[in-house]
């Protein structure tokens, strides 16, 4: 049995690596995993689901909180709702803080400071275990200076793993001057590794042509479990459940369509409100709230954001799930992780937005789980044929592509993970 040291941070680093990694013995790789320490909670949540085999070690560390989007408690948030003063030095603060202070003092990523206690025990593992392998996944990006270091003094094969780029981050949130520095640190540090791993096949070619090295650049998806949903019952609904769960990028994802396709159909009396729900589980943005509320008040509810399991539930009793896909032509790269997990709960999926020619219209197309929608009429269709299905008794299916869609487990992409390590080591 091989042996493999991966350094992630698993409160980010999960579903893609925990679920991964739990398979990678049936392949003949033995995983421990190096992470940063994790509350009781987070913990319970991610190694409730693994192998009890797979080693994690949890080390010390600390971090800085990202406080571009942070939480205010209730009295802050009265403040700053009602006391105009409150709110505008709230603000530049905020201000200060993205400009000057992330730009300078924070460098790289605020939990860069578990790097030394990962290396003393990555030191200490490979002295009783002899890896054979590392494998680093980011972000945060700091896991790999660490892969980097380790790579030095071990002397043995580095997979560098982008669940998303670095500076070619479509998000990268810092000003030119602090870019133009950590591209460099960048190159740097990758330029040693001896292969390159991300989620899509738009970004392979991102990353790996700008790292030199397209022709040992691969792609694995991001996928789903299986077994968690095949634990999941799911109910006979009385009405067209439509759910949406998770974050939504106001910049760029857009649920307008969706809304101005389903309320027209309400208003044309196409489809009837008391056989339909819209239920969004999620961030509850001011304006996406205003939105939803304003169109499709009548049929829709909104809720907060749920744990990963929860979401999980919503997902399996549903019969139509909404994606948002993304909306911006020069990033066909990006493939919500939601889209696996809507897979892998088997209903179909309505989606709506994006350029027609990205990543996840291949995956919907290749597939057959859903409808793909670029516009408000092509969306109407969609709605249409499926409340009609719905209300005819016939299950509110589309011609599924079993083969292809195994493809996406987190059991066989384990498989094209262990294939890029055997060719590493021979």
């Amino acid at each position: 049995m091989r042996k493999i040291l991966i350094i992630a941070n698993l409160r980010h680093a999960s579903p893609r690596i925990s679920e991964t990694a739990k398979y990678f013995r049936c392949y003949g790789w033995d995983p421990t995993v190096i992470t940063p320490q994790m509350s009781d909670k987070q913990s319970l949540a991610i190694f409730s689901k693994l192998n009890p085999e797979l080693s994690i070690v949890e080390t010390r560390g600390y971090w800085l909180k990202d406080a571009s989007n942070p939480s205010r408690s209730q009295s802050v948030n009265k403040c700053f709702n009602k006391n105009p003063l409150f709110r505008i030095s709230y603000k530049l603060l905020r201000f200060f803080y993205l400009k000057i202070v992330k730009n300078t003092l924070w460098y790289l990523d605020g939990e860069q400071g578990w790097t030394s206690y990962a290396l003393k025990t990555a030191y200490s593992l490979h002295d009783a275990e002899k890896f054979d392998l590392i494998l680093s996944s980011s972000s945060p990006v700091s896991t790999h200076l660490i892969a980097n270091k380790l790579k030095k003094d071990l002397e043995i094969p580095w997979v560098a793993d982008f669940r998303d780029p670095w500076t070619q981050n479509h998000n990268y949130s810092f000003n030119n001057s602090r870019k133009k520095k950590e591209a460099a640190l960048e190159k740097k540090t990758i330029s040693i590794c001896d292969a390159i791993l991300t989620v899509s096949e738009p970004w392979k070619y991102t990353i790996g042509n700008y790292h030199g090295k397209l022709k040992s650049s691969y792609f694995i998806t991001n996928g789903y479990d299986a077994e968690v949903f095949k634990a999941i019952n799911k109910p006979e609904n009385e009405s067209l459940i439509i759910a949406y769960t998770g974050q939504i990028y106001p910049k760029y994802q857009n649920i307008r369509i969706f809304l101005a396709a389903l309320e027209e159909l309400l208003s044309d009396n196409a489809i009837d409100k008391d056989n339909i729900c819209f239920r969004y589980f999620g961030e509850s943005h001011s304006h996406v709230k205003q939105q939803i509320t304003s169109q499709i008040n009548e049929i829709s509810t909104i809720e907060a954001s749920l744990s990963r399991n929860e979401s999980y539930r919503i997902q399996k009793n549903a019969n139509v799930l909404l994606l948002l896909n993304w909306d911006d032509p020069e990033e066909k790269g990006v493939v919500p992780t939601k889209l696996f997990e809507y897979i892998g709960a088997g209903n179909t999926i309505l989606a709506t937005g994006g350029s027609g020619d990205d990543f996840v219209s291949s995956i919907i197309h290749s597939t057959g789980v859903g409808y793909y929608c670029q516009t408000v009429e092509e969306t109407k269709q969609a709605l249409i044929h499926l409340y009609s299905a719905f209300t005819a008794g016939n299950n509110v299916t589309v011609e599924r592509k079993e083969i292809e869609i195994e493809k996406y487990s987190y059991e066989n992409l384990a498989k094209d993970f262990v294939d890029i390590f055997d060719n590493l080591v021979k």
